[in-house]
């Protein structure tokens, strides 16, 4: 035992009872009075040291020792149960950390492809979690296959041409429609009279009558907000009042007599050099009341003249209350 293990144990709160630290004491001294330098001071310091401890710790209170006691009962309790319980806590992530091993040898051993389960959870994709995609390697089968796209795609362009000719696209032509009545044979072989086939050909223009224009009265909506806007205009010309410059007021000039200031301040250290720091305090608390009181005036003749009385006053009474001491 030595004084470093004694005062981590003091900042840790080591010792529950004042027997417990006389103990470590008592060890000390029994180390000094052990050791082979012969080292008097060294044990004289330790038996100093226990006497102060055995001192200070027998002026406890009786009720305060048993309390301690109790108390000491009751943490060490608790320090068990928490040193059980980080044992515990110990083993179980001991034994966790061996299950883990196991299970990354045996995957090495087993010559598996799976990934290994770590904290970002396992890959979710078809190649590991699903069914291998199926390889056709048959250059047969690859090649009917790209014929049907190609037949396929061929049969898609092909019917939006067809799908042009119809009645819709006669009435937006009418000129490609009488060409194609012209060389359209009829059912029995004959060739079609084009002056009988062919009627008068009407647009959709003639058929459908024009739609009335709508008016709208422009003319008037926009007159109203031009005569608001310039209702709005007009009113803050009517109200824009541009203040007079008030007249400049001529200030006094400050004065102060230099000679009674300096008088003032030649009273203040020699009539004040016998007085105490309370009261010079007061003294200072009474002059700034003073200068406090006249500072609207630009005259100060009178403040310092009313200061002069104030210290001569005060330094009278403290005389007085000296002398009748």
């Amino acid at each position: 035992m030595d004084l470093e293990k004694m005062h981590y144990k003091l900042y840790y709160i080591g010792y529950l009872t004042g027997e417990e630290f006389l103990q470590d004491v008592q060890q000390i001294v029994h180390n000094a009075e052990r050791a082979l330098d012969g080292d008097s001071d060294r044990l004289f310091k330790a038996q100093q040291m226990a006497n102060a401890a055995r001192m200070l710790i027998g002026g406890w209170e009786p009720q305060f020792k048993l309390e301690c006691q109790r108390t000491a009962v009751r943490e060490a309790q608790r320090r068990d149960e928490r040193k059980k319980q980080r044992a515990a806590d110990k083993a179980a992530k001991a034994r966790e950390r061996e299950a883990e091993q196991k299970k990354v040898e045996e995957g090495k051993r087993s010559g598996s492809d799976e990934p290994p389960s770590h904290s970002y959870g396992t890959r979710r994709a078809t190649r590991h979690n699903g069914v291998q995609p199926e390889v056709t390697e048959d250059p047969v089968e690859i090649e009917r296959r790209l014929k049907r796209q190609r037949s396929d795609a061929a049969r898609d362009s092909a019917e939006p041409a067809s799908a042009g000719s119809g009645p819709d696209v006669e009435m937006e032509d009418p000129d490609r429609a009488a060409k194609r009545a012209r060389t359209t044979p009829m059912p029995d072989g004959s060739p079609v009279d084009v002056s009988q086939g062919a009627g008068p050909v009407v647009s959709i223009s003639e058929i459908v009558p024009p739609t009335e224009q709508v008016t709208t009265p422009t003319d008037e909506t926009t007159k109203i907000p031009d005569a608001y806007a310039m209702s709005l205009d007009a009113a803050p010309q009517a109200l824009i009042h541009i203040p007079e410059p008030e007249p400049q007021v001529s200030l006094p000039s400050f004065h102060i007599d230099e000679s009674r200031l300096l008088a003032l301040s030649d009273h203040l250290v020699h009539s004040t050099s016998s007085l105490k720091v309370e009261q010079l305090e007061q003294l200072r608390a009474l002059c700034l009341n003073c200068v406090w009181s006249h500072r609207g005036e630009w005259d100060r003749d009178s403040m310092v003249g009313q200061l002069m009385e104030i210290v001569t006053d005060f330094v009278q009474q403290v005389q007085q209350v000296g002398v009748s001491i």
